[in-house]
């Protein structure tokens, strides 16, 4: 793996699902345990559109609460240290 794909990978862990980059970010952001309100306080963005964002990243990654993108993250990186 080259050191701009590692790096891609750290800093946007979705980037390769193809979802676009505010939901990748409130994903990485909710699999970091961030409440939503925290999310859009940081996104600079309502918590309604935050709350929407982590809702539609969940769905287009399979998953189904913050637990498992949390789970996903963990596993993308895992699988960058092997």
């Amino acid at each position: 793996m080259t050191k701009r794909k590692m790096a891609t990978a750290i800093l946007d862990p979705f980037a390769e699902d193809g979802l676009p980059r505010q939901q990748g970010r409130a994903a990485t952001l909710a699999a970091q345990g961030l409440s939503v309100r925290e999310i859009g306080v940081a996104m600079d963005i309502q918590t309604g559109e935050a709350s929407r964002h982590v809702w539609l990243a969940s769905k287009k990654l399979g998953v189904d609460s913050k637990i498992g993108l949390t789970k996903l993250m963990v596993t993308r990186f895992r699988s960058l240290v092997r």
